[in-house]
């Protein structure tokens, strides 16, 4: 549509194609690159901009405009808001205000990009005229902005974050002076970063000193002081290597869900020191988790070794080499875990499977989303760290027939040694087996419920379909979502509600073995945790009716399992809905556009109230099959820890 308006120029950067023009109503973008200008633009001019309208990378703009100077104004008031609510987008190309820290940033192209913190979150400062000495001046200091607000979008016009562009000097006013010289800032405990009650503003930088244990990349290393471990996210390169004691300034936070250091910068104070790794057992470092374990004291007692420089032994069971680091897979126990060795560590001979280890490195662990250790690996930082304790056996079939034939007289022994070195073999065979269905168990189900995991879904979906479609053979496929499950949470627990997805997956599989056919005699069924408690039912060789009749069978299944509520209150009924899809043998649906089918219907069941089944072929519209409440037995809240 064709527009004229009179409005203020906020900020203009023609190189980078951008014009923020604000009149009484609102500010807008405009295309300078495809517009023109009697004069060069500069913050402060009146103009009269005549265009027309175009929907924007993000917000409404003006394209194809006439750009005319007519004088000079006073800027917009700027819009105050909390800044959750400019993190929404709404305030795109506003005149606005920010308050914040900054931490970090670059030059680029003339332009200054500074990366600064709020209450409620982070944001960019962009501008054009800023101090040579922006590094000491600006970095760590408390800063009020008035410039023009605008979203930090995605290729689907998403809000990702925001930006604010600052005109001049003059509209960036330091509230709060950084310190001078960050390295004499008093020295910090690695453990009271994130410790409860600490009265330390950890708006601003602090310095801790301590010993680099491991260097994972140029911009994340790991530091020790005493008992406490940070890792810490550097703003540049520190050339500090692992044992050097060093001095870092940087912003207090979590880097990869662990305490930690943001955007800091790193000063050598000495050279390698003396090294203590405690040699760990594997079973140590992640204990196992039973239903007793409520207290959060008993879940964190599984971080007590993260980030820890540690020893471990083991024997290795595969060996992978990567394209800048080798990685070895080893076995302490039925423990497995990892290592990571980086090129500048690799050792100079080769590592065969059998192999037996020990490992000195960084211990970091994996956990799960309640924070619950789950497997860890080493991060190996040189070759010393990798000692040989054991080979595997040297005598080979070439070294064997060497002795046969040049020790022909104890034939009778070598017969003799050669049982003993079968059943060596046959021995060791047994435990890589052991070890490798120990790994395929880990990779195909789920650690909480004992269902297939996703990945394993994933892979049998595939299959059967390939299969459904050579064997002309029906294919059907229920998803089901466990109603009101956050009150189950909320009111028990995570804990117990943890207890409860584990007795639905029981009941599930219960009622499938209750139903004759192929596919559940043959093991093809599969009952698979899909995400969080959502479940998938995947039923080959199975026609609609009969997973119907299935489907109806589960959903009174779990309506028998009543969580009472505390008090006299009513209990909560653990209900499901489910949605159901037939894949016939001539269909070309793939296995996301299958699973969406089911998908869609399990929707329309909740849609429709809940506690119910919709049926649905993929193409034709879902119908609902049953809803209704039968008769239920209460389940006692604490038979869920049983």
């Amino acid at each position: 549509m064709p527009v004229s308006i009179t409005a203020v120029v906020t900020y203009v950067n023609a190189q980078a194609g951008e014009l923020f023009v604000q009149d009484k109503s609102a500010g807008i973008f405009v295309f300078i690159r495809n517009s023109m200008s009697d004069v060069p633009l500069h913050s402060g001019q009146l103009v009269k901009v005549e265009g027309v309208t175009a929907p924007g990378d993000f917000a409404s703009s003006i394209t194809r405009a006439r750009v005319t100077v007519t004088g000079r104004a006073e800027m917009p008031k700027p819009v105050v808001l909390p800044f959750d609510r400019i993190l929404g987008g709404k305030q795109d190309s506003q005149w606005g205000h920010l308050v914040g820290v900054i931490r970090s940033g670059r030059e680029e192209s003339g332009v200054l990009y500074l990366n600064a913190v709020t209450a409620g979150g982070q944001f960019l400062i962009i501008t054009r005229e800023y101090p040579a000495d922006w590094v000491t001046t600006l970095v760590d200091s408390k800063v009020s902005l008035d410039g023009v607000l605008a979203a930090v979008f995605n290729e689907h016009r998403q809000v990702t974050g925001v930006r604010i562009f600052v005109p001049a000097p003059r509209f960036l006013h330091i509230e709060e002076k950084a310190s001078a010289s960050p390295f004499d800032l008093p020295q910090s405990l690695a453990l009271s970063i994130g410790a409860f009650g600490s009265e330390q503003d950890w708006s601003h930088r602090i310095r801790v000193r301590g010993t680099i244990t491991a260097v994972a990349t140029t911009n994340l290393v790991y530091l020790s002081q005493g008992e406490g471990n940070l890792a810490v996210e550097l703003w540049m390169p520190c050339g500090g290597k692992p044992g050097f004691l060093v001095d870092l300034v940087g912003f207090p936070g979590t880097v990869d869900g662990r305490p930690g250091l943001q955007s800091a910068i790193c000063r050598p104070i000495a050279g390698a020191m003396p090294e203590q790794a405690p040699e760990v057992s594997a079973h140590d470092i992640v204990p196992p988790q039973s239903a007793g374990d409520g207290s959060g004291l008993s879940i964190a007692k599984g971080t007590r070794n993260d980030l820890k420089l540690i020893t471990v032994a083991g024997t290795v069971i595969q060996v992978t080499k990567g394209l800048l680091a080798q990685s070895l897979t080893l076995l302490a126990g039925n423990q497995a875990f990892t290592v990571t060795i980086p090129d500048s560590a690799a050792v100079e001979y080769a590592i065969e499977p059998a192999t037996q280890l020990k490992i000195t490195g960084v211990c970091l662990i994996a956990f799960d989303e309640y924070h619950r250790a789950q497997s860890f690996r080493l991060l190996a930082r040189k070759a010393a760290d990798i000692v040989v304790v054991s080979r595997p056996s040297w005598l080979t079939v070439r070294r064997a027939l060497l002795i046969v034939a040049g020790l022909a007289f104890l034939i009778a022994c070598s017969v003799v040694w050669i049982l003993i070195l079968r059943r060596h073999i046959a021995a060791k065979t047994l435990e890589l087996q052991a070890a490798n269905e120990c790994l395929r168990k880990l990779s195909v189900e789920d650690p909480l419920t004992g269902a297939a995991n996703r990945r394993h879904f994933d892979e049998v979906i595939e299959n059967e379909m390939r299969r459904c479609g050579s064997d002309r053979e029906p294919l059907s496929l229920i998803m089901l979502d466990i109603d009101h499950f956050k009150s189950i949470n909320d009111n028990y627990g995570h804990k117990r509600g943890d207890r409860y997805l584990i007795h639905v997956v029981a009941e599930l599989r219960r009622v499938l073995a209750q139903f004759p056919g192929p596919a559940i005699e043959e093991g093809r069924a599969v009952v698979a945790r899909y995400g969080g408690e959502e479940f998938a039912v995947l039923l080959p060789k199975t026609p609609v009716d009969m997973a119907e009749a299935i489907a109806e069978t589960m959903r009174v299944a779990i309506l028998d399992i009543a969580i009472p509520q505390p008090g006299s209150s009513p209990g909560l009924d653990g209900t499901i809905s489910l949605g159901l899809a037939m894949m016939p043998s001539s269909s070309d649906l793939n296995p996301d556009q299958f699973v969406d089918a089911a998908d869609n219907a399990l929707y329309k069941a909740k849609q429709d109230g809940r506690n119910r089944i919709v049926v649905s072929d993929g193409a034709v519209p879902a119908r609902p099959l049953s809803s209704g409440r039968i008769g239920r037995a209460a389940l006692p809240l604490d038979a869920l820890s049983h």
